[in-house]
């Protein structure tokens, strides 16, 4: 049995849904369960096929959820005990990401841990000279009227280097990874 589903909410990702689903079995192969989640597409395109090709288990939400209502509830389908949260245009280049990730994982099951990610140029090759991210920050910013706008960073520099966890105040973007019994502690 498996320890970790890759989750993956969508919305007309298109081809692109094969192409992430084909980078992980082609780097992962068989160790890791794989949930789509369609949100209410409308876009024409056969998403059970890549699903099946890839071995994947396709779900198609009955009206639209959104992103954070998507991933709430295929994370409640997962049935292994850790789950990586990801976006429909992803690509990995590490044939070992799955141990990797368990392992930092296993450490502390209460947490979120984002994974690094650095942008892909038009050709699906890595942008060398792109920063990995190292999760994301909100800053509340009062207006005028009195209301706050949410301003969400991604961070890039690694505060604390000599560490390789740490600390990230808000779940932004693809790339997140947690218990099941964590994420559904903290709803």
């Amino acid at each position: 049995m498996n320890e970790l589903t890759i989750i993956i909410p969508f919305l007309h990702e298109g081809e692109e849904i094969d192409n992430t689903l084909k980078s992980i079995r082609d780097t992962a192969k068989d160790k890791v369960d794989i949930l789509i989640i369609n949100d209410g597409c409308t876009d024409g395109y056969d998403y059970e096929k890549p699903a099946s090709q890839y071995n994947a288990i396709h779900y198609k939400n009955k009206e639209r959820l959104g992103v954070a209502g998507s991933r709430d509830v295929v994370v409640s389908m997962c049935k292994t005990p850790y789950f990586l949260l990801l976006d429909g245009h992803m690509r990995f280049f590490q044939d070992d990401w799955v141990e990797k990730t368990l392992s930092v994982m296993k450490e502390d099951h209460r947490a979120i841990y984002c994974l690094q990610c650095k942008n892909l140029l038009p050709d699906f090759t890595i942008d060398e000279n792109s920063t990995p991210t190292m999760g994301a920050f909100v800053n509340l910013t009062e207006e005028e009227s009195g209301f706050y706008i949410l301003e969400p960073h991604w961070t890039y520099k690694d505060p604390e280097p000599e560490k390789s966890v740490i600390k990230i105040p808000s779940v932004l973007g693809a790339g997140y990874a947690a218990t099941k019994e964590y994420w559904q502690y903290l709803r």
